[in-house]
């Protein structure tokens, strides 16, 4: 067969492959490379493709698994379906159950849910079109994979000179999806580049009025420091990868990680779920496990320590060409140890802990170490941990002089404070770098047990004033949130010698800022027994 059969032959394998799909349901169906991912885009393809109350929207893999596909359902727009099932487009047009509980690794429904609200399950929209082949069916990817290499090895390994339809069709199969490959990755890499370019910027903080900013706004940024959370949170959604390419030759199974529109690739997945025997084989096969995701530069043992699994931790402690991936950092400059605490996993932390990893490392942009972020998240097991093992962490400050007792009293974690007094009561004494104390944090964010707390123990800080003039009170009467919490922690606070009369350098009075926030209560509160309040003159010390 010459080289112009072969290439009539490739092209009309490839437009039958492009056309049969389409061509097979009763009403028109159209081939996608991704399905929606939200409520949100769901509804703008409804709009795209014309859909209405009738003929309702979906998007599902198609029978064969050799695509995604979208259409107008012309059964509905919700229907109720099982938990343990993800969908099809069967062949007489109607919406299918296909089982996953006994056969995906993560990712399968675990409740009943609504057709068009299958999104919330993206391990039922990733497929492997070259392998048909779920990609959270681990054991369909790998068989079909080998039976691939088995075929490759056959062809080259037999008699060259005889080319007989069998090793045709492989030939022709294989060039075929190397096509595709080559060109679902160039789309991807367009996508990924415009992606980053409009997502470019950085968002500023609001200073309060006149000028002055606020002493806090340190401390209330930090959030922006590190994302997780997947939401994109991906500390609770795991979403399944979206390529994996083809063997690449006959001795050996190569398989390609690219990464998807999140720029994480399956072995971040594998870590994240805990499947670390998946990280295993992945390994056997040579893939790169290395590699950090795009957006925060978060490798493996990041993703385990997220999502909890010590195993794989344990599994790239057993290798030693993977074990530096322990004391890695990721864009933020947060270790694996950060990671954990955050999410509150204390085997992770112990675990790491014991084989070298610091436990006193630093955030890059705020200068956070394991106890601040403990501490800020409620993680008192944690805490407890880390300061038997480190208990100089205590005085250790971040990049504005805040220390642990700034992060407990931030979210109102009085137990935790409580356990930093009982181990270092002197350290929480100190202010921070703009004479910001734990009492000042905790009034600015409305916690009135933890403001009754430290007011007891630490009485000299209801009088304590910051480099900008602020004092309790201002602190308390900063925000609009939580009017009642608010009103009890000013009233408890002038029982114990708040004053009530201190004028900030830019000139702002308790009052003025009770107004400005629409504290009505309090600015009541404040005239009723405070009236000189109201005549205060807002001058301005320098």
């Amino acid at each position: 067969m010459d080289c112009s059969r072969y290439y009539i032959t490739i092209c009309l394998v490839i437009l039958s492959t492009w056309t049969s799909s389409m061509s097979e349901y009763a009403f028109q169906v159209f081939s996608v490379k991704h399905c929606p991912s939200s409520k949100e885009s769901w509804g703008m393809a409804s709009s795209r493709l014309g859909c209405n109350s009738t003929h309702g929207y979906h998007c599902v893999p198609n029978k064969h698994l050799t695509s995604l596909i979208e259409f107008c359902y012309p059964r509905g727009t919700t229907l109720l379906f099982q938990k343990g099932n993800c969908l099809e487009l069967a062949a007489d047009g109607i919406l299918n159950h296909v089982p996953c509980n006994k056969t995906f690794e993560f990712g399968c429904p675990d409740k009943f849910y609504l057709s068009n609200e299958i999104y919330k399950y993206p391990s039922c929209l990733a497929i492997n079109t070259t392998l048909k082949c779920f990609y959270a069916d681990f054991n369909c990817i790998y068989s079909k994979s080998m039976i691939n290499q088995t075929c490759e090895r056959s062809l080259f390994c037999g008699n060259k000179n005889s080319l007989n339809s069998s090793n045709v069709t492989a030939i022709l199969m294989a060039v075929i999806f190397g096509i595709i490959s080559l060109m679902l990755a160039v789309l991807l890499l367009v996508f990924i580049k415009k992606r980053k370019a409009a997502t470019k910027g950085k968002k500023g903080l609001k200073d309060l009025e006149n000028g002055e900013s606020n002493p806090l706004q340190e401390l209330n940024s930090e959030q922006s420091e590190m994302s997780t959370e997947p939401s994109e949170e991906r500390n609770d959604v795991v979403l399944p990868p979206q390529h994996i390419s083809q063997p690449q030759n006959s001795d050996q199974l190569r398989t390609s990680i690219v990464a998807d529109n999140l720029g994480m690739n399956p072995a971040h997945y594998a870590a994240n779920a805990g499947q670390y025997h998946i990280l295993n084989l992945m390994l056997e096969q040579c893939c790169d496990l290395f590699a950090e995701d795009e957006k925060n530069n978060e490798n493996i043992v990041h993703l385990a320590c997220m999502g909890g699994s010590l195993e794989v931790c344990r599994f790239v402690k057993a290798n030693k060409n993977l074990e530096k991936l322990l004391h890695a950092k990721n864009g933020g400059g947060w270790n694996s140890i950060q990671c954990a605490t955050k999410n509150g996993h204390l085997d992770i932390v112990k675990f790491l802990l014991e084989n070298g990893v610091d436990v006193k490392n630093k955030s890059k942009k705020i200068g956070k170490n394991c106890l601040h972020t403990a501490c800020e998240f409620g993680k008192y097991k944690i805490c407890e941990y880390i300061i038997s093992k480190a208990p100089n962490l205590i005085t250790d400050t971040d990049s504005n002089g805040q220390h642990a007792g700034h992060y407990a009293a931030k979210n109102g974690h009085t137990d935790i404070l409580q356990l930093l007094i009982n181990t270092n009561k002197n350290a929480l004494q100190k202010a921070s770098d703009d004479k910001i104390n734990i009492l000042h944090v905790a009034c600015e964010n409305a916690h009135y047990d933890m403001v009754v707390k430290i007011a007891k123990v630490f009485p000299l800080m209801v009088k304590e004033i910051t480099e900008k003039g602020w004092n309790a009170a201002l602190f308390i009467t900063d925000k609009a949130d939580a009017e009642e919490e608010r009103t009890k922690i000013l009233k408890h606070l002038i029982d114990h010698g708040l004053d009530v009369y201190n004028v900030s350098k830019s000139g702002k009075t308790v009052l003025v800022n009770a107004r400005n926030n629409n504290l009505k209560d309090i600015e009541q509160y404040l005239s009723e027994h405070f009236p000189k309040l109201i005549g205060t003159k807002r001058s301005i010390s320098y």
